[in-house]
């Protein structure tokens, strides 16, 4: 990114969106019988704007969970985003899985709240959930 010539600020946003997305994809996706993950992970650049891609297999239930917390996300203004980020973080609560809810709090965050999702049905019981999220280099 260095030889592109993207800001410092620019890849501190990728790099911390990168991580957060990684970590989700660990803890969050569903395993095969043989403990493998079926995932992809693409960071593109299109003029001065890089799109980072990822994608796992989740249950039903952890789809429509996935879906309501990420519309709420999206929908916070940036006061109210930085607000919940920072309740979340005093907070100290991880649940089950060892997450504490600041991935997408951090990929808005660093991304300006430009993220998109989609889950696509795989069978009755797996979905396909692919995050989308771009920050200006």
């Amino acid at each position: 990114m260095e030889n592109l010539g993207v800001s410092k600020s620019a890849v501190k946003k990728i790099f911390n969106i990168v991580i957060e997305t990684l970590q989700n994809i660990c803890l969050h996706g569903e395993k095969d019988n043989n403990g493998y993950q079926m995932t992809y992970f693409i960071i593109g650049k299109k003029e001065n704007e890089f799109t980072i891609y990822s994608g796992n297999i989740v249950t039903g239930l952890v789809a429509e969970k996935l879906n309501l917390r990420l519309n709420a996300v999206k929908s916070l203004s940036d006061t109210d985003l930085k607000k919940q980020y920072m309740d979340v973080l005093s907070n100290g609560e991880l649940s089950a899985k060892g997450g504490a809810g600041l991935g997408f709090l951090t990929i808005a965050l660093k991304s300006g709240n430009n993220m998109d999702c989609e889950f696509q049905g795989l069978n009755k019981e797996y979905s396909l959930f692919s995050l989308q999220s771009k920050v200006q280099g």
